[in-house]
């Protein structure tokens, strides 16, 4: 796949039922975690074949901090980078999913912030990754994305 066929991060295009769910949610008072993420959960499961699921809000929210110890974190991240740059020349967009907010230079420098203040905000700022998954990809980019990113491992 060129890079003129690349597949962006996102392509918005919503239909007016998923425009519904999504107000429906709002207006139930359940921002997260609430029944709409558990029936979301069961039916990933039931898609998926596996006995369990878990959606989260954030990536911050799936690291195992006792897992995770400073002097590999510099180290991931450049892998995660290379890693990003690789599938990047092949056609396929992706971003630093999560920006920790302490680092950005307003706010480290407003409230005196070093990186090692939030240690997990501070790994997931360096180990996250969005991939290009959104309503409206077509099944030949979904095909492309699953064997371009099974190919190239970290």
């Amino acid at each position: 796949m060129s890079n003129s066929n690349s597949i962006p991060i996102e392509r918005t295009s919503l239909l007016a039922s998923e425009i519904e769910s999504v107000l429906a949610a709002l207006e139930s008072g359940w921002l997260v975690q609430g029944p709409y993420v558990k029936s979301f959960e069961d039916k990933w499961s039931r898609f998926t074949a596996s006995q369990h699921s878990l959606a989260v809000t954030s990536c911050t929210n799936v690291f195992r901090p006792d897992d995770i110890t400073p002097d590999k974190i510099e180290d991931i991240n450049l892998a995660r980078n290379n890693w990003m740059e690789a599938i990047h020349a092949k056609g396929i967009s992706t971003r630093h999913s999560t920006h920790a907010l302490h680092m950005l230079s307003f706010y480290s420098k407003k409230f005196n912030l070093r990186p090692e203040n939030f240690p997990n905000s501070y790994t997931a700022n360096h180990y996250s990754i969005s991939l290009p998954l959104f309503h409206g990809i077509t099944e030949n980019e979904q095909a492309y994305l699953i064997d371009t990113v099974s190919e190239n491992k970290i």
